[in-house]
């Protein structure tokens, strides 16, 4: 259902963002919980249907999870962003944490994360750069997260600059009010 769902959205000229990339089996301390799981558990129960959304449908976009995964945080997760993702099912699109799913940036870049949530400033320009000083990335890192960025940009661009500028935002207010709250529209009288 998701890859159909994801191709329907895609279909228009614009990404889907499936979420929660992975493991993501609570609410509760979501950005602190630690799922251990082994291999088989992994790949059979909680990686199978990303797995399937990837390779039938091509998201432009995959949102990343908060908790860590047998102590590593998801975004930051290099086996998981860039071995089994990346190298195992050919994904090529980007990767983009969940707001304020971000611990250590530069570890995300390098492991494959090309956005951080919200829009982080200054700040994270600054740690990507003393990261590269220091050694802990390399330029490299940041060049294919930028590229990645760049291609989501291109595929996209037609329909956002198709789309219209401006819309009704009082019938789209009313159309997402609660039922019982709204004035029925000509289909439902």
């Amino acid at each position: 259902m998701a890859a159909g769902y994801v191709r329907g959205i895609q279909s228009n000229g614009i990404s889907a963002c499936p979420k929660h990339f992975a493991v993501n089996s609570q609410e509760t301390r979501r950005m602190a919980a630690d799922s251990i799981v082994d291999e088989r558990t992994l790949r059979e129960i909680y990686l199978t249907g990303f797995e399937i959304v990837v390779k039938e449908a091509h998201p432009k976009t995959i949102m990343t999870s908060y908790n860590l995964i047998n102590g590593e945080y998801a975004n930051e997760n290099r086996y998981l962003l860039d071995t089994v993702l990346k190298k195992d099912w050919g994904y090529n699109g980007m990767l983009v944490t969940d707001w304020g799913g971000s611990n250590d940036h530069a570890l995300g870049v390098q492991a494959g994360s090309t956005l951080e949530m919200p829009a982080p400033g200054c700040d994270s320009v600054r740690e990507l750069l003393a990261a590269v000083k220091t050694g802990k990335i390399i330029e490299a890192d940041i060049n294919a997260r930028v590229e990645e960025l760049l291609n989501l940009i291109y595929a996209t661009k037609t329909a956002l600059d198709a789309a219209p500028k401006e819309f009704d935002e009082a019938a789209h207010h009313a159309l997402g009010a609660p039922r019982s709250s709204r004035k029925p529209c000509a289909a439902e009288k």
